[in-house]
């Protein structure tokens, strides 16, 4: 269910900024509630949204939004985040 949830989050454009840097990727996404960041630090190897479902789960559909969208446009980067974090679609 989370999953299908980011993935219609994703092909609705939710996501609103992107960041794509050595050791950080971060999106902006629009939530129903309000903006959320979805960071996946490669450094300390952690990932996080700040959104409350995150907070409890340690799982959202802001997370799966941003592996959508690694997935149809960063492969190369999906494939690292999927490694490191264990993270897939």
């Amino acid at each position: 269910m989370i999953i299908k949830e980011g993935l219609k989050y994703y092909r609705e454009g939710r996501i609103k900024q992107v960041y794509i840097g050595d050791k950080l990727i971060s999106f902006l996404i629009q939530g129903t509630t309000g903006k959320h960041t979805v960071i996946f630090d490669f450094r300390l190897r952690k990932y996080s949204c700040s959104c409350w479902g995150f907070t409890v789960h340690k799982r959202c559909k802001h997370v799966f939004c941003a592996l959508a969208y690694l997935k149809d446009n960063h492969p190369d980067l999906y494939k690292k985040v999927e490694e490191v974090f264990r993270l897939s679609l």
